[in-house]
């Protein structure tokens, strides 16, 4: 083999490596960014797990705001309000839970949580019984 040969195998075989580092960098890029927002979640789950809480509640970890309430298994859930990474809705455990408009109005009171996160919130509104029948 010749060394222009040699040459241009390097050079293929080098764009061949750099593209496939572009590729993962870029492609990856939503799930490295949501990580510290799943991180701070986790920590506040962790922490919480074993506290009895009788009312929802709104606190700032880290710059990020979350709000907890009691899940319908009685587990305690925590949400972030304002999420910069997809997927826009983060909640730690996973479970149903059902809020008053009250906690949907001093959620959207703290100016911090985005739409998605409101609708979402919305879904799970508490509907009087007399309102349901």
């Amino acid at each position: 083999m010749n060394t222009y040969r040699k040459g241009v195998i390097t050079f293929i075989s080098l764009l061949i490596i750099a593209a496939t580092i572009v590729t993962v960098m870029f492609g990856c890029s939503a799930e490295l960014a949501s990580k510290p927002e799943w991180s701070v979640l986790q920590s506040i789950e962790l922490e919480n797990r074993h506290r009895r809480f009788t009312e929802p509640e709104i606190i700032t970890i880290d710059g990020y705001p979350v709000l907890g309430v009691q899940g319908n298994n009685g587990q305690r859930i925590w949400i972030l309000l304002n999420s910069n990474a997809s997927p826009f809705y983060k909640q730690v455990p996973q479970g149903s839970f059902s809020i008053s408009s009250n906690v949907i109005n001093q959620v959207r009171a703290i100016g911090t949580a985005s739409e998605t996160v409101i609708e979402c919130l919305g879904s799970h509104l508490d509907v009087p019984e007399s309102l349901s029948r």
